[in-house]
């Protein structure tokens, strides 16, 4: 948000982290410079941020350069608000069965115009562009390569119904190059009250892309309340993805309709900011999930099946100092697949430009029997003006 004085901060920050897993594959290590600018004038304010990772295996250098930059500039007057965007992202991902490498390009960009029409209802109007490219290398032979690109946009209005009661809806279409076309609508509801918060919100996606025609529907309802003990919030989700294809079986040569329907549920409670004492705060979640799958060729059922999971996540936070924080955060996850994940970290606030964090990371597997372990070390510099 735009102030009456010029304004700007900008940060550096360093990261080494490395990996070890029980069968040593998952041995490596990474450093990972990154840096944060915001710029902020009465009329404009723009924020840069990116970071490239250097990440190698300990036992051979073979080093990955993902990367990653945005830059975000916003103008702003009495009525309107004028934003614009432009990101960048490289990532590199091993290939397992050979020496080869997948190469992620992708560059966006994304212009909107929020104006406010009276004291209740806001127009918000987005144009945006996007340019993908995969491709897969050994050394310098490039194996194969697949760009696509394509454009969006969109009209997203909100109405202030009264203090307490938000109405908010979205129609976005995009078209790309690959042959996809896609309309998006969505309506959401928010009520407030001093203490409670409620929402629903629901979504429908129709998409197709040559013979492939894609549905889905999306509901959920959220709670979220105020107490003397802490911060409660609650979400219930439903979502059916329902995708008709034609395929071709064998050597026939008309093809036939494939349907593959899969309906996904989800219950979050949690409960955070609890303050067990003076210095210590506390919180917990747990999470249920359902997913039913079932496949139909040519209207008989040829596969279903049903993945039910439950998570429960548990969260320590001591301050000892105003400059030292001690996190602790573990979480474990049963039903069809066992695993468990255990997070410490321990920042420090060396002096008012200087700022260190120290993180170490277990994860446990049950089903495959494997381990892996997470060192990390952060250190950040930062730096004011006005």
């Amino acid at each position: 948000m735009a102030t009456s004085t010029a304004w700007a901060e900008w940060s550096l920050e360093a990261a080494a982290t490395g990996a070890v897993a029980n069968d040593g594959t998952e041995t490596s290590a990474a450093l990972t410079p990154d840096y944060v600018f915001e710029l902020e004038t009465p009329w404009v304010d723009w924020a840069s941020a990116g970071n490239v990772a250097l990440t190698t295996p300990v036992d051979e250098w073979q080093p990955s350069t993902p990367w990653q930059a945005e830059n975000d500039i916003v103008w702003t007057s009495s009525d309107e608000v004028l934003s614009w965007s432009l990101a960048h992202q490289h990532t590199e991902d091993d290939v397992d069965f050979s020496q080869a490498r997948t190469l992620n390009d992708s560059v966006s960009t994304l212009v909107a115009l929020q104006r406010r029409q009276g004291q209740r209802l806001v127009h918000r109007l987005e144009a945006g562009w996007d340019w993908q490219s995969n491709r897969q290398v050994d050394d310098d032979l490039v194996l194969s390569e697949l760009e696509d690109h394509g454009w969006q946009a969109g009209y997203a209005p909100g109405f202030q119904q009264s203090r307490q009661t938000l109405w908010q809806a979205e129609a976005r279409y995009q078209e790309r190059e690959s042959g996809l076309s896609e309309w998006r609508y969505g309506l959401g509801w928010q009520y407030q009250t001093s203490v409670n918060t409620w929402n629903l919100n629901g979504q429908w996606i129709e998409a197709s892309r040559a013979q492939d025609e894609f549905e889905t529907y999306s509901l959920s309802a959220g709670w979220q309340r105020e107490t003397d003990l802490g911060l409660w919030r609650a979400q219930v989700s439903r979502s059916v993805d329902d995708t008709l294809s034609s395929q071709t079986i064998g050597n026939q040569n008309t093809p036939v309709d494939q349907q593959a329907l899969a309906v996904n549920r989800q219950f979050i409670l949690a409960l955070s900011d609890v303050q067990w004492q003076q210095d210590v705060t506390v919180s917990a979640q747990l999470e249920l999930g359902d997913q039913e799958q079932e496949l139909t060729l040519a209207g008989s059922n040829v596969a279903d099946g049903r993945e039910r999971t439950a998570r429960v996540e548990l969260g320590l936070e001591y301050q000892a100092s105003p400059r030292s924080t001690t996190t602790l955060d573990t979480s474990y996850q049963w039903l069809e697949e066992s695993l468990w994940q255990t997070n410490a970290s321990w920042t420090r606030i060396l002096s008012p430009r200087w700022q260190s964090l120290a993180e170490v990371q277990y994860t446990e597997s049950e089903d495959d029997e494997q381990w892996q372990w997470l060192i990390g070390l952060r250190v950040q510099l930062i730096d004011a003006g006005q």
